[in-house]
C-alpha cells in the first residue's frame, strides 16, 4: 500500500500494491534526463500527453511494494503491458506523477501548489490595480478612464496581433 507520507502516490489501475514516488536518487535521474527545471518541463510536455516525458517519469517512479516490503520498478515490466492492454490511460498517469513529484520537491500536492499560484496571482493583480489607480490619481486622470482607456489599447493591440 502507498504511503504519502513517503511520497507515495497511489496507482490502483495496476493493483493496490502500486505506486508513483520520486525519491532523493529519483528526482535526481530525473534532472539528469530533462534538465535543472525538470519540474516544469515535465508539466509542460504532460499537459501535452507527452509520451516519451511521462513513459520516462513512470520508468523512475512507477514501483510495487512486494510482500517482503521491498520496492520493484515496474514500467518495463508491468506498465507498459498495462497501457497497451488499455488498464490506463497515459492521461491517466498525470496527476499522479504531478502529485508525487510536488510532495516529493515541497511537501505539497499539485492541487495544493496550483491553488496557492492562483492566490499569489490574484494578490498580484490586486497590487497591480492598486498601483495603477495611485498613478491615475497622481496624474488627475479618473481611474475609471484610465483603466477603460488601458484596456481598449491592448484590446487594440491584440486583435492586431496573432
Amino acid at each position: 500500500m502507498a504511503n504519502r507520507w513517503r511520497g507515495e502516490i497511489p496507482f490502483p489501475a495496476l493493483g493496490k500494491d502500486v505506486f508513483i514516488s520520486f525519491p532523493l536518487d529519483d528526482l535526481a535521474e530525473l534532472e539528469d534526463r530533462f534538465g535543472e527545471d525538470f519540474f516544469t518541463i515535465i508539466e509542460a510536455r504532460s499537459a501535452k500527453l507527452s509520451y516519451k516525458t511521462i513513459s520516462a517519469c513512470l520508468s523512475v517512479g512507477l514501483k510495487r511494494r512486494n510482500k517482503d516490503g521491498s520496492v520493484s520498478l515496474i514500467w518495463e515490466t508491468e506498465g507498459k503491458e498495462a497501457l497497451l492492454a488499455e488498464k490506463f490511460k497515459l492521461s491517466d498517469a498525470v496527476k499522479p506523477i504531478l502529485d508525487a513529484l510536488s510532495i516529493s520537491l515541497l511537501q505539497k500536492t499539485y492541487d495544493e501548489l496550483i491553488a496557492e499560484a492562483v492566490e499569489l496571482q490574484k494578490k498580484q493583480d490586486a497590487e497591480n490595480l492598486k498601483r495603477v489607480k495611485e498613478a491615475a490619481e497622481e496624474a488627475g486622470v479618473p481611474f475609471n478612464e484610465a483603466l477603460s482607456d488601458g484596456l481598449f489599447k491592448l484590446l487594440t493591440s491584440l486583435g492586431s496581433t496573432q
